[in-house]
């Protein structure tokens, strides 16, 4: 506790910065383009009046101790982009802080929509009004930059364009494809003309559950894009009569959508053109069962909701002891998840052969998400054999998508169904065919519910909450090695969310406070809902705590080593008696009968003695925290206990804790004794006569 009496003053003074931290500020960055629900980061695109103020504070005693800091806080007009608009926002966070629609209004934030003819913002210096049409964005005048001039990390909850498809905000993968292919600004350019109807791939979509999401922030290749979307719905893309079509490869019937199970063409031996003497009619290429991937996972943006802390209640309840209510409510997620589907018989046979991580961008539903992962394994498991062969001129409609079905003796294929992948004419018109397997059902997917991950996700920044009513005491010299310490017991008020706290000292209430120790966890303390008398045992309660005693008998060896050592005491820790107990038993809930005997009462030097209803009852294990003052620093001290939660963070102001007062009495002190009976005899060194 060394320097809580004084010492020499200085002054200090935080480097001041000129100017703004940022972010992301990037010029010709892409403005992203929304589809459905997505969670959107910001870019900004102006700031102005960067300014900084100085704090200047006191620290410590006056006399000439003390030391003075100054440290600057910042503030600028500030405006971030989000994205294309016109769109809604929803809910907002701040760095790892999620704040809801209905408390939006808190953060001071203007928020422009991304009108084609939006008006600017009036905060901006005429000179500078400019609209942003179609660009949405938040603007804050003076924005809290705090002691680093930087920008919080927002990011905003984006309700964008089609995402009316579905109650949770997502679009229909149709609309989608269709802005992407045609919309004049962030389109590209495909002519509507040569696009066939999207409404057999429409109602696949909505039957199936393939509804997408989907916040489009880099650039790149649009046929990437389009691809990636198809993939997401398990659809392709082929050439039909000189228009795009969007061909579902789903297989079975789903609601309302049924596929074109037809083949086209009933291909024998006599159709086939041969390449030459001693060629196959029809080359098949089978994959090995070993090669075969038989796990799949879907990475995807996991949008469902979790119950989330979005506010906390404060309350007075007393001096320091104010109740904490965090206020929950669910949140979208927007987690990375993983949708995983397994064949366990394929793992059995031929042990786990996973596929690459697929990542579905367009997908924010943990069912869709499952449903993609099983019919990829599907698909992979399934569909093993490739067939290449040549046809005539006469079928020259045939195009990708399309049934046909093979008959080849030598293959022992008969009327076997195959999806057409690929075809290529040459130049003398004969057409060269590729197509895979076609078993039907293999392409559509069970509704498998996606597993459930768990519980929820713990807020790992949740505040903590304060400590009950502190047990401290001075033990006795036996106890210290005769040296002068303080021990000190806590918990917290909510046991659930209560990791430990710090303990800080100091000699007024109002001087300056030193760290003097910290306790990880809660010490088992209680108060007796009975009396007892001085030669007995005592009935606790310890729902104050939540603390627990071992049930059963007491071996002599442990009673020997102490290992039941409690603590009875008055409130203020001034009188008390240690003692150990010799059996536990539990009657009820939080409630425990403990038995112990006359020799076991009152010991190192303490006094046995009946204690009242509602006096402390403590157990000293290693829970307790044990302090080491020096023989100098008798007298009042006042101690806060800053509270941490469970894991270790959020630790609470000392501003915000009120101290508590103890007294230093130097009861643990080896006190000098002069001796008694002792006789001296002085023989004085006189010279020689």
């Amino acid at each position: 506790m060394a320097g809580i009496f004084g010492g020499g003053g200085k002054s200090t003074t935080a480097e001041r910065l000129g100017d703004l931290k940022m972010s992301t500020s990037s010029y010709g960055h892409c403005i992203p383009v929304v589809y459905g629900k997505a969670r959107v980061a910001v870019n900004l695109i102006y700031y102005a009046n960067f300014k900084s103020t100085p704090h200047t504070e006191k620290v410590g005693k006056g006399g000439g101790g003390g030391t003075t800091n100054t440290t600057y806080t910042y503030n600028a007009d500030v405006m971030l982009a989000i994205c294309e608009g016109p769109v809604q926002i929803g809910v907002i966070w701040t760095d790892k802080t999620a704040t809801p629609p209905r408390l939006a209004h808190k953060l001071g934030l203007t928020f422009k929509p991304g009108d084609p003819s939006q008006t600017p913002w009036t905060a901006l210096p005429s000179s500078k009004r400019v609209g942003y049409g179609s660009t949405a964005y938040v603007a804050k005048a003076q924005m809290d930059l705090g002691d680093n001039a930087a920008i919080p990390n927002y990011s905003f909850e984006v309700t964008g364009f089609f995402s009316g498809a579905t109650p949770a905000g997502d679009a229909n993968a149709a609309d989608v494809l269709l802005d992407m292919l045609t919309h004049p600004i962030h389109g590209m350019g495909f002519p509507l003309a040569s696009l066939s109807s999207l409404d057999d791939y429409r109602l696949y979509t909505s039957e199936v559950g393939f509804f997408v999401s989907a916040a489009l922030e880099t650039q790149k290749q649009g046929i990437e894009v389009i691809k990636t979307l198809l993939d997401c719905t398990n659809s392709m893309a082929v050439w039909s009569g000189g228009k795009l079509r969007i061909l579902p490869l789903g297989d079975l019937p789903v609601g309302g959508w049924n596929p074109n199970s037809t083949p086209l063409y009933a291909l024998t031996h006599d159709d086939f053109l041969s390449g030459g003497p001693g060629d196959d009619p029809v080359q098949v290429t089978r994959k090995s069962a070993a090669d075969t991937h038989n796990s799949v996972k879907v990475k995807y943006c996991d949008r469902a909701p979790k119950p989330t802390v979005v506010e906390v209640q404060v309350q007075s309840a007393g001096l320091g002891r104010p109740n904490i209510t965090p206020i929950f409510e669910d949140i979208p997620a927007y987690a990375d998840a993983v949708a995983e589907a397994n064949d366990l018989a394929m793992q059995d046979l031929y042990g786990l052969r996973p596929a690459s991580d697929y990542s579905a961008d367009f997908i924010a539903d943990p069912n869709a998400a499952q449903t993609l992962a099983q019919t990829m394994l599907q698909r992979s498991v399934g569909i093993r054999n490739e067939y290449k062969f040549r046809l005539g001129w006469r079928y020259t409609l045939l195009e990708p998508g399309d049934l046909v079905t093979l008959t080849e003796a030598g293959l022992g294929l008969d009327n076997t169904p195959v999806r057409v992948t690929a075809v290529e004419e040459d130049a003398e018109g004969d057409l060269s065919i590729t197509a895979e397997d076609w078993p039907n059902g293999i392409a559509t997917a069970v509704a498998y519910p996606p597993p459930d991950t768990g519980a929820d996700p713990v807020n790992m920044l949740a505040p903590p909450p304060f400590v009950n009513a502190p047990v401290i005491f001075e033990p006795p010299a036996d106890l210290t090695d005769g040296e002068m310490q303080v021990w000190i017991g806590a918990s917290g008020v909510d046991g659930s969310n209560w990791g430990g706290c710090e303990i800080w000292a100091a000699t007024s209430a109002g001087g300056t406070y030193q760290l003097m120790g910290r306790i990880d966890a809660p010490a088992r303390h209680g108060v007796r809902y009975q009396s007892s008398s001085a030669a007995g045992g005592s009935a606790v309660d310890m729902s104050v705590s939540g603390g627990a005693l071992t049930i059963g008998s007491v071996s002599a060896t442990d009673l020997a080593a102490l290992k039941t050592l409690c603590l009875s005491a008055t409130a203020d820790g001034a009188t008390y008696e240690l003692w150990r107990y010799t059996a536990v038993s539990q009657p009820s809930a939080n409630r425990y009968s403990v038995s112990s005997t006359a020799s076991h009462r009152g010991l190192f030097g303490t006094t046995a003695q009946a204690w009242p209803i509602d006096s402390i009852f403590m157990f000293l294990d290693n829970a307790v925290a044990r302090l080491d003052f020096s023989r100098w620093q008798k007298g009042a001290i006042y101690l806060k206990f800053p509270s941490f939660n469970a894991f270790g963070l959020q630790r609470q102001s000392l501003a915000d804790i009120d101290p508590v007062l103890f007294t230093l009495t130097g009861a643990g002190l080896v006190k000098w004794k002069a001796p008694t009976a002792v006789t001296m005899t002085i023989t004085p060194n006189l010279p020689p006569a």
